[in-house]
């Protein structure tokens, strides 16, 4: 851009009102490309979990005390180090008679404890509901005994097993148009501004006082809005409108 040229943001207002069309129309174009990439190029990927409960009292009588409760808290990262260890995953590996591989069950699994409390969740996620249900309940069945035999005087206990899961937690198609559409906008802005800027077009007196400071001696009239007088003699008058 000439760096005498200066940018009339009234002008430009109004120039990106007329294009308005341009950005409305880019919005829908992208909004409808990532509604067909969501449908048929991203794989679904459904979650089931479970939920465990943390248990530190092994005594068969008497009440739980709340240093009982303090040393549950404190144990629920150390059993989910356990289950994401790769003895366990081995072990799940070996259950479900290689059908994901041990490093394809360690990305598809995710662990954490809710709201600092004896209980923590386990998640299994995939492309195939009954699979993902099929893995997070066999954890379930098999952590208790592995978490016992490596820490001694605790338990484990099932709080919900999986169910399969009725709706894909992946993609986001909403999200995901609304985003496309919103790119779209100021995609299709930039472009706008761009060409407005890039502009070279003089179309008044004013433009010309941008880049010359030498007096206006006179101005040629639009002839492309000639008209004609009642007494039959033609004249013109008016100018052009940028962006027109």
């Amino acid at each position: 851009m000439d760096e005498y040229k200066k940018i009339d943001y009234k002008s430009l207002l109004f120039f990106t009102l007329k294009k308005f069309w341009i950005i409305a129309l880019a919005a829908v174009i992208f909004g409808v490309s990532a509604l067909c990439v969501s449908l048929y190029a991203i794989t679904p990927q459904y979650s089931s979990t479970i939920r465990l409960y943390v248990n530190n009292k092994t005594e068969a009588s008497g009440s739980l005390t709340s240093s009982d409760v303090s040393a549950a808290k404190s144990l629920v990262e150390t059993y989910i180090t356990i289950i994401e260890s790769d003895s366990f995953i081995d072990e799940i590996a070996e259950e479900i008679e290689g059908k994901y591989t041990n490093g394809q069950i360690r990305k598809m699994l995710s662990a954490r404890s809710i709201n600092g409390t004896e209980v923590f969740e386990v998640s299994v996620s995939g492309p195939s509901p009954e699979e993902c249900a099929g893995i997070a309940n066999k954890i379930a069945e098999l952590a208790p005994a592995k978490i016992t035999e490596i820490i001694e005087g605790s338990s484990v206990k099932i709080v919900d097993r999986a169910k399969v899961p009725s709706s894909p937690i992946s993609p986001d198609i909403p999200l995901n148009i609304e985003l496309a559409a919103l790119l779209g906008i100021v995609v299709s802005c930039i472009l706008i501004f761009i060409v407005f800027i890039s502009d070279t077009t003089i179309y008044s007196e004013d433009d010309i006082g941008e880049f010359c400071t030498l007096p206006i001696l006179g101005i040629l009239p639009d002839f492309s809005k000639v008209n004609q007088s009642k007494d039959g003699n033609l004249y013109a008058y008016g100018e052009r409108s940028r962006g027109e």
